[in-house]
């Protein structure tokens, strides 16, 4: 049998799994490794993510001291540099939304995006406005209102169409200063919770009785799990289909970091990240590694076809960026739909397979089917 001819079938049979039902009745005999996934989960992949994410906003503040002091066309590069490997490290963790990121609104704080409503491009427009010196220093910053502390607010101070005014220049470097900061900060809050003993990452490596998080290892599987399948979902539909006006709405939506031109940087980061954990944080290895069995399933094959799945889409994307491309809904309509259809195929191998090896059933979502 050919290759296409190997995909069509495991994609049939894996279809065929989730509509059965088989999935459900997962034997605890495969031996899926939870702990051994949740340690190598946490080495490999959530503590690099964060830890590139703290030296990724120090790299940027370091950066807009000089550029802010002195703007020429080689520190205007620079900054702009640091500003893409700050968009990269974040783009290549936010998929992991359990744990301390959840807490004081970090989430929101690094990237209050999608902002559907325009709430926080007013409140950044209404700081920019008043020129609030509160904005300047990191520590007041932190207090505020979500919206202005983090990514999309540091894009707005820094490409937003340049001014003549160097009160205006000088204040927006401040911002940006603050915000690089800021974002440095709640990085290196989150990247402690996951590293100091005491902290979170005690209850991540200790599930069960008491455990306010997790009672049984099955639940850090699940938690790794919903992290990379809402992260596929969430890159397909809201990065992609939304701003192609394939989402629900059927209108396009505001591209995400629309304003500096980063949106396909973004989605590169985004599923560059989504492959890290799935191979690097130990998911495909522990998938392999069982004796779960099934009539029509070879566990490595499928395992396999769900990395394949992702490579085609992040190699896709990669090719727009080499290309110095811009998101362009009109012309990339095409490009950007072969993307989509690897991502729901890796979603679904993904999904019956975890819980034909692991148990764990990640559910109904509202854009399965589609």
């Amino acid at each position: 049998m050919s290759h296409a001819g190997t995909m069509i079938k495991a994609f049939a049979t894996i279809a065929m799994i989730i509509s059965a039902g088989s999935v459900a009745r997962a034997q605890e005999s495969a031996g899926f490794d939870h702990a051994g996934l949740a340690r190598k989960a946490l080495e490999a992949h959530i503590r690099p993510g964060y830890a590139a994410l703290v030296s990724a906003g120090d790299k940027l503040a370091k950066e807009l001291d000089g550029y802010c002091s002195r703007r020429t066309p080689g520190r205007q590069r620079s900054m702009e540099r640091a500003f893409d490997g700050l968009v990269t490290a974040w783009g290549r963790i936010e998929h992991i939304r359990f744990g301390p990121i959840t807490q004081e609104n970090r989430l929101e704080r690094i990237f209050f995006w999608p902002d559907r409503r325009g709430i926080g491009a007013r409140q950044v427009a209404q700081t920019l406005a008043a020129r609030d010196q509160d904005a300047l220093d990191p520590a007041k910053l932190a207090a505020k209102r979500v919206a202005i502390q983090g990514l999309a607010a540091l894009e707005t101070a820094l490409f937003d169409p340049p001014t003549k005014d160097p009160e205006e220049r000088a204040y927006r470097c401040g911002y940006a200063k603050a915000i690089s900061a800021n974002i440095r900060n709640l990085a290196a809050a989150v990247l402690a919770e996951w590293t100091e003993r005491d902290r979170f990452v005690r209850h991540w490596l200790n599930p069960g009785e008491g455990n306010p998080y997790f009672l049984k290892p099955s639940e850090t599987t699940l938690a790794l799990a919903k992290a990379l399948d809402n992260g596929l979902e969430r890159v397909r539909d809201e990065w992609i289909g939304a701003p192609l006006g394939l989402g629900p709405q059927r209108r396009r939506m505001t591209p995400v970091l629309a304003k500096s031109k980063r949106t396909i940087l973004y989605f590169d980061a985004g599923i560059s990240g989504l492959h890290h954990i799935y191979m690097a944080g130990g998911m495909n290895k522990a998938i392999v590694d069982t004796s779960a069995a099934h009539p029509e399933v070879t566990v490595p094959l499928n395992a396999k076809l769900v990395q394949n799945e992702i490579e085609t889409s992040r190699d896709q994307i990669r090719r727009l960026v080499r290309q110095g491309k811009h998101f362009d809904p009109d012309a990339m309509m095409q490009p950007f739909v072969a993307v989509g259809f690897p991502l729901k195929n890796a979603r679904q191998q993904l999904t019956a397979l975890l819980g034909l090896t692991a148990g764990v059933s990640m559910g109904f979502n509202a854009s399965d089917g589609d």
